[in-house]
């Protein structure tokens, strides 16, 4: 719930702020785009009754993933849907997901992509370390010697 509430925090001060004047910080930009497509754009053609059904059910799917623990951790887990949820409920609006910020060289984006990406980047890493042993927890206690 924290991503979404931030994610459409930020979107929200976004158009706000820079949707006519953009803030150049030198390494990046703050600047208000518009993306009607998934990913990097793609999509943007196929309207946006279909690309809300798509991302609609991945956002369940990603949520039924992470109740039954395919998600890794909960912080993983969190992100995903978090960051799903966020750009599904964003496109509400008005057909498409507000990205605010353009670093040049990728293209633009929000806390709900920025989080869909760390979630996935975490679950990779959980899935590379393998399990882990659970923690055994505090040893038992002993009884007083006399």
């Amino acid at each position: 719930m924290l991503v979404v509430v931030a994610d459409l925090a930020t979107k929200v001060v976004a158009v706000a702020r820079w949707d006519d004047a953009p803030v150049e910080l030198g390494w990046a930009t703050l600047r208000v785009g518009r993306n009607p497509g998934v990913g990097f754009a793609l999509g943007q053609d196929l309207g946006t009754p279909v690309i809300l059904g798509l991302t609609g059910l991945l956002s369940i799917v990603f949520v039924v993933l992470a109740v039954r623990g395919h998600l890794g951790d909960v912080f993983s887990a969190g992100l995903l849907v978090g960051g799903a949820l966020g750009n599904v409920i964003d496109r509400f609006d008005d057909g498409a997901v507000v990205d605010w910020f353009d670093l040049g060289w990728w293209p633009a984006f929000n806390v709900a992509d920025a989080a869909i990406t760390v979630g996935i980047a975490w679950l990779l890493v959980q899935t590379l370390r393998g399990p882990q042993p659970a923690d055994p927890g505090p040893p038992p206690a002993q009884a007083p010697t006399a």
